[in-house]
């Protein structure tokens, strides 16, 4: 993990990513906004895990099973469109963007886009969920 850190450090430190890291955590601020997606960083045998949540689902949809299938069939659709980012519903029912990469090939600039395309996909899916930034 430490050399991720330090790839995700000097991507903030040369503004080429706007934000800053806190522990295994990555604050990106979007740009022309005062939005702020945090990514979740994680190790998992030979792959990274960048992980956000997009939104609990108690707030963006009301307590029904159609309601949670309405949500379910717009992740599987958001899915269908947006292949880099993978979203579901976790364990702790949060809607959740997952981008995993291997460790031994991934580059720079390829982190860069990773964390880039996370923040700005959950969070669009937040907006279009919610109409707010509820993070």
């Amino acid at each position: 993990m430490e050399s991720l850190y330090r790839e995700v450090d000097a991507l903030i430190e040369s503004r080429r990513i706007q934000g800053e890291r806190d522990g295994n955590n990555v604050l990106i601020r979007l740009n022309r906004t005062d939005r702020i997606q945090r990514i979740h960083l994680a190790r998992e045998n030979h792959v990274y895990q960048f992980t956000s949540v997009v939104a609990r689902v108690k707030h963006v949809i009301t307590p029904s099973v159609n309601a949670r299938n309405a949500l379910i069939f717009r992740i599987l659709c958001r899915n269908a469109l947006k292949p880099v980012v993978f979203l579901s519903i976790d364990n702790r029912d949060r809607v959740v963007g997952k981008i995993t990469c291997p460790i031994h090939s991934t580059q720079s600039n390829e982190i860069e886009f990773y964390l880039t395309a996370l923040a700005r996909d959950c969070d669009r899916f937040e907006y279009i969920l919610s109409g707010s930034d509820i993070q």
